[in-house]
């Protein structure tokens, strides 16, 4: 890093990989390593470092016609796209707005649908779990507080809070 800083005193930036080289706790903001409040919110694209799959997108749609929901997320990787190819991916949906850890969140595993497109992959799955509970608590807000963690064929990882935007 000492030539890091030089080349900053300098005016000049700092190598790609210098700059990139964050602790597991940290996230790269601006060329900066900003240490992750595990329970703050993070912005989309939800990125985990240089070489980690990056969340550009999350939603949850509601179908109440078919009293069903899906949870679906969608990632690229600095590797691409065949880096992601048939990995189980891991979304959790809490209880309530405040986003708090507790017994009855709901835990899921979200398929790679196969689905690729401008470079990214699709992940989604579906829940039934009761209808009118989820329709009650999710179906009529804007956003729910969700957390994923996504992985890639070489092992890197992403994982955060975000606000998963509702869609009906």
């Amino acid at each position: 890093m000492a030539m890091c800083a030089a080349l900053l005193l300098g005016g000049l930036g700092c190598p790609p990989e210098e700059a990139a080289d964050c602790a597991d706790d940290e996230v790269l903001e601006d060329g900066e390593c900003v240490e992750i409040d595990p329970l703050e919110f993070r912005p989309l694209p939800l990125d985990g470092g240089a070489d980690a799959p990056v969340v550009t997108n999350i939603s949850i749609e509601c179908r109440p016609a078919s009293e069903e929901a899906l949870a679906q997320i969608t990632l690229t990787d600095p590797q691409g796209v065949a880096d992601l190819a048939g990995i189980e991916q891991s979304l959790r949906l809490f209880p309530d707005r405040a986003g708090e850890d507790q017994p009855e969140q709901r835990n899921f595993v979200v398929q790679d649908d196969g689905s690729v497109e401008f470079g990214a992959r699709d992940y989604g799955t579906f829940w039934f779990a009761d209808w009118e509970d989820v329709e009650a608590e999710n179906c009529g807000e804007a956003w729910w507080p969700a957390e994923v963690v996504v992985t890639d064929a070489s092992g890197h990882f992403t994982q955060g809070r975000v606000q998963a935007p509702i869609v009906l």
